[in-house]
């Protein structure tokens, strides 16, 4: 494990994700994890055509694990469809605990960097079609401004996030009934 001095944080990540290996259709879940003192700083599976990507950024956009203390962190998970069909993948893929920030001493929840998705009411399928070689990123960050908090569509912000304290955080969440439908 590495050595944290007192300016860092360090935050390992953890992803579940359940998905349709073919059209409609239930897989197994797959457990993909960053661990602690590798030199790895982010996630990235291709499974059944679909590349998933998780980290963590830095103020100057750059993946990584350890932060200054004060350092405003964002949270980013990408879709990528590498199929040669669309797909669409429902907007309940960001549930509760997407994003969610633990401490790593006590499973303690600290909070995620958003309030709520999908900010407008609309009568539309809360959804996202990805066309071939088309990416989805979703980007969180742990605080944000007013001015800019419409730039992270679908998540809404209602206020900045207290700073972390210098501790041992993990930051992880379950992708689950995601299915791929395929187009014709």
């Amino acid at each position: 494990m590495k050595t944290i001095g007192f300016k860092h944080l360090l935050i390992p990540i953890c992803v579940s994700i359940s998905l349709g290996a073919g059209c409609d259709k239930d897989d197994d879940k797959i457990f993909l994890e960053l661990k602690t003192g590798s030199d790895q700083t982010q996630i990235k599976k291709l499974i059944s055509g679909i590349e998933f990507k998780y980290c963590l950024l830095d103020e100057a956009k750059n993946s990584k694990v350890v932060f200054n203390h004060g350092e405003n962190i964002s949270f980013y998970f990408s879709i990528t469809n590498k199929n040669d069909s669309k797909i669409t993948i429902d907007g309940k893929l960001i549930n509760s605990d997407f994003f969610i920030v633990k401490k790593n001493s006590s499973n303690e929840s600290i909070g995620k960097p958003w309030t709520s998705v999908f900010c407008e009411y609309s009568l539309s399928p809360q959804e996202f079609n990805l066309e071939p070689m088309e990416t989805l990123e979703l980007i969180a960050p742990w605080n944000v401004s007013i001015e800019s908090s419409n730039s992270y569509f679908p998540f809404c912000f209602e206020q900045n996030n207290p700073i972390m304290p210098i501790d041992l955080y993990f930051s992880e969440f379950t992708i689950e009934s995601y299915k791929r439908r395929c187009s014709i």
